[in-house]
């Protein structure tokens, strides 16, 4: 039972890695359509747009590298956190995807 648990939560935390280069993936679409934007209009909102993209593509790109080193480099040790980080890059992949599709209609 324990290693059939521990199993899933391995799969968790790959398909949890999965989503987040998906999420670096459509923010570096969402930030070269707003850079786009940027140069031929100037526009505040937009630069604005651009900082806040930034930001997540920070953060997001730390989120992978600390799941990604948690899972290569500290084999056989359990990933209580797996349902909740699975969760939240779902969560995100989903908004970043219904945002990437608001932007380019």
């Amino acid at each position: 039972m324990t290693e059939t648990f521990e199993m899933v939560e391995t799969v968790l935390m790959i398909v949890a890695i999965m989503a987040a280069i998906a999420n670096l993936v459509i923010l570096g679409l969402l930030f070269k359509t707003f850079l786009d934007s940027y140069r031929k209009l100037r526009a505040k909102f937009t630069k604005g747009l651009l900082t806040f993209i930034g930001f997540l593509i920070v953060q997001q790109f730390l989120f992978f590298m600390g799941l990604a080193i948690n899972l290569l480099f500290r084999p056989g040790i359990s990933f209580r956190g797996a349902a909740p980080m699975f969760l939240m890059t779902a969560m995100e992949l989903v908004a970043l995807i219904i945002f990437y599709r608001t932007t380019r209609e």
